[in-house]
């Protein structure tokens, strides 16, 4: 099949935006702080919990999906170069830290009990 070559031009930079994809998501995969921005994005981007709002607000359902709709392009992208066991790695380092923050919370509550 013959390209011409703005086609093989733009098949270029399409590979190359792609590289790049991947290697933003492998560095900011490699780096403690970089797996905790992604883990907060994705409870911002109610990957993490229900697009359900608490009441009947059809707009803001509507928000809350496209959200996680971006949410979960990402996660695709980290599946798609491999990153499984990295996304899995942040997602309990995340879990870990929540804990320690609520068990530090619920120490302060029942010493105001006492």
């Amino acid at each position: 099949m013959y390209m011409t070559p703005a086609e093989k031009a733009a098949e270029r930079a399409e590979r190359k935006m792609m590289q790049k994809d991947r290697e933003g998501l492998e560095y900011i995969l490699s780096d403690e702080k970089g797996r905790w921005f992604l883990m907060r994005l994705f409870e911002r981007c109610h990957l993490l919990a229900s697009t359900w709002p608490d009441a009947d607000h059809t707009n803001r359902m509507i928000l809350h999906e496209g959200e996680r709709r971006v949410a979960l392009q990402v996660e695709q992208s980290i599946i798609d170069i491999g990153g499984l066991s990295l996304k899995q790695k942040a997602e309990k380092e995340y879990y870990e830290w929540m804990k320690s923050q609520q068990n530090l919370i619920d120490a302060a509550e029942t010493e105001r009990k006492e």
